[in-house]
């Protein structure tokens, strides 16, 4: 090899070492560039566990004051009922019309009512509501009331009156059940309270 051949041949190999010594300077440059993007994801992937686990807490805060407001919703409603059965049990009559005794939670197959009032040749069935809204009006008149002597055919030939009660009755629900010839009662201190406007008609069902 001459000098000449030596010469070229040393300065191709320098240019080929720094091309590579460039190549493997990219590579750890990659290298470095992806070990931070996978310690990004990582940190990223905790944040999400940690999150996640933050979401489950609150989640399960959330159900079980769901699970309380529930068991208050249901405590309410009882207390509603009670009231009203105790005032009818001591007085059960409807604005004038008398009966012989009150009973609770009534239960068929197919319905549950929640007081009922009983005398010889008349029976009242009273829906009782804590907030009585128009819908639940609506329902008791269209479909629980007209179902009665059906569930109940040992009443079919008793003249059948219809009644709400309930500690909060909007003037909608009302308008609704005296339309319907239906008895409205609400609370007054420890005492119930008849809403009916003097006019009112009750409808014998």
């Amino acid at each position: 090899m001459t000098s000449e051949e030596l010469k070229k041949w040393v300065a191709e190999s320098s240019e080929s070492y720094d091309r590579i010594t460039s190549i493997l300077e990219e590579i750890a440059g990659m290298q470095k560039e992806t070990d931070l993007k996978i310690k990004e994801v990582a940190r990223m992937q905790k944040e999400t566990d940690r999150m996640q686990k933050e979401t489950n807490r609150q989640m399960k805060r959330t159900d079980e004051k769901i699970n309380k407001l529930g068991g208050l919703g249901s405590n309410i409603g009882e207390s509603t009922e009670i009231f009203f059965y105790h005032g009818f049990k001591e007085n059960p009559s409807l604005n004038g019309v008398s009966f012989e005794e009150a009973v609770h939670n009534i239960r068929a197959r197919r319905g549950q009512y929640d007081i009922v009032l009983y005398s010889q040749n008349c029976v009242a069935v009273i829906e009782v509501k804590h907030k009585f809204h128009p819908r639940d009006a609506q329902i008791f008149v269209d479909e629980k009331l007209p179902k009665f002597k059906k569930l109940f055919p040992e009443h079919k030939n008793d003249q059948l009156y219809g009644a709400i009660a309930g500690f909060i009755i909007p003037q909608d629900a009302i308008d609704i059940a005296e339309k319907a010839g239906l008895f409205v009662f609400c609370q007054s201190g420890s005492n119930m309270k008849n809403l009916n406007d003097t006019s009112f008609i009750p409808r014998i069902y």
